[in-house]
């Protein structure tokens, strides 16, 4: 089989024009892809010295189930709150900067409770100082039957019609021997009072401010 020369030409041809272009990419461009970018002598290093402002926060929360047992069950919470299901037990926030001379602290402690304690604290270093404290202290004596029923919020009064018939039989006109008609009534409108559940709540609040002058000085 003979191959014809001039078929061979353009093949040849083209292969030399590759070669002659790779040869001349090799020993040309090596300084080019060895050279580095310069860096922009304008631009200024970052301050390492100063630091952001941290505001920090962490918050405590779970839930809980509880029954009791005895005689004396309102003893368990007779100065607390022991809330069933969710609840958040501790809360904290807090703003701190080394670089700036203010302060700032959020305290929260038993939060949906009747107990519930809330405490703010701000101020400036070597300046003035500021701290609030609110604080709930409940107490709870139980339940039982009474002839006081709630007519509003924190209202107990007893019914007008009950008040006329016991008053009626404590008169000197009705001379009604002791333990008799009147101790009956008592009796009985006793059984038909509804089961009433007794507590109350303080509220405390703490507000105190400091100044300082100097540093020899505060008010």
């Amino acid at each position: 089989m003979r191959i014809q020369p001039d078929r061979l030409k353009p093949i040849l041809r083209v292969e030399f024009v590759f070669i002659a272009c790779v040869i001349s990419a090799l020993l040309f461009t090596p300084h080019a892809w060895g050279q580095a970018p310069e860096k922009d002598k304008t631009q200024t290093p970052p301050d390492k010295t100063q630091t952001l402002p941290k505001l920090q926060g962490t918050v405590e929360i779970g839930g809980q189930i509880w029954d009791t047992q005895g005689g004396h069950p309102a003893k368990f919470e007779e100065v607390r709150d022991v809330p069933k299901g969710f609840f958040i037990q501790n809360l904290k926030l807090d703003f701190k900067s080394a670089d700036s001379p203010y302060l700032f602290s959020l305290r929260g402690l038993e939060i949906r409770e009747r107990d519930r304690r809330f405490t703010v604290d701000a101020g400036r270093v070597g300046k003035f100082r500021t701290k609030f404290i609110w604080d709930q202290i409940p107490h709870h004596f139980g339940t039982g039957q009474s002839f006081l029923r709630e007519t509003a919020p924190g209202l107990y009064q007893v019914d007008p019609t009950l008040r006329a018939r016991l008053q009626a039989l404590t008169t000197p006109e009705a001379r009604i021997p002791p333990n008799g008609v009147l101790s009956n009534v008592v009796r009985q409108e006793l059984q038909n009072a509804p089961v009433t559940e007794s507590r109350l709540r303080r509220d405390q609040a703490l507000f105190r401010q400091s100044y300082q002058p100097s540093d020899n000085v505060e008010l």
